[in-house]
């Protein structure tokens, strides 16, 4: 009797411990995986964000990118300007040449798109004169006026599609 009770003792025993040793080969081997998938994941998103990081801060000419100063702005971004709807007689801005109609689009170097784009182009000068580019027509013209109030009132406006284009020109010619 004690010959047939070790082995099947010892045969469910055997049973159990190859059980229990598949068990944690099955976990050890679906983390391992995980771990796999979730560091390759993390060297993509790592790499696609250094590419989007080199692509943010490349000049491209002819093309559409975001920024200030030598980059081009993007094509929606140029689609709204400063809509000049009065002069002020006398004002720096009636001296400098600004008219009724023009379409402010630079003050600085910095693109006029917006309100908030007017009010913190105007807020940084720390020179006794500044640069603005206006478009007439079909030119844009830039002008020196006086740092201070310009005297000029209007309204940001969607441009259309000449006015775009002169501006998309000018934008290209600085970059």
């Amino acid at each position: 009797m004690g010959n047939q009770f070790f082995p099947t003792a010892m045969l469910g025993y055997l049973l159990f411990v190859g059980i229990v040793l598949a068990v944690i080969f099955l976990v050890c081997r679906e983390l391992f995986c995980w771990y796999w998938k979730i560091n390759q994941n993390v060297a993509l998103l790592t790499e696609i964000r250094d590419l989007l990081a080199q692509e943010k801060n490349r000049v491209w000419p002819n093309s559409e990118s975001r920024g200030v100063g030598n980059e081009v702005p993007a094509m929606e971004e140029l689609r709204s300007a400063y809509s000049i709807n009065s002069v002020v007689e006398n004002s720096y801005a009636q001296l400098a040449g600004v008219r009724v109609g023009d379409v402010l689009i630079e003050y600085n170097g910095h693109p006029i798109t917006s309100d908030q784009a007017i009010s913190n182009a105007t807020a940084s000068v720390s020179t006794p004169t500044s640069s603005i580019v206006v478009i007439r027509g079909t030119e844009a013209i830039p002008m020196r006026i006086n740092a201070g109030r310009m005297g000029i009132d209007g309204s940001i406006i969607r441009i259309d599609d000449s006015t775009y284009s002169v501006r998309r020109k000018w934008a290209e010619i600085k970059a």
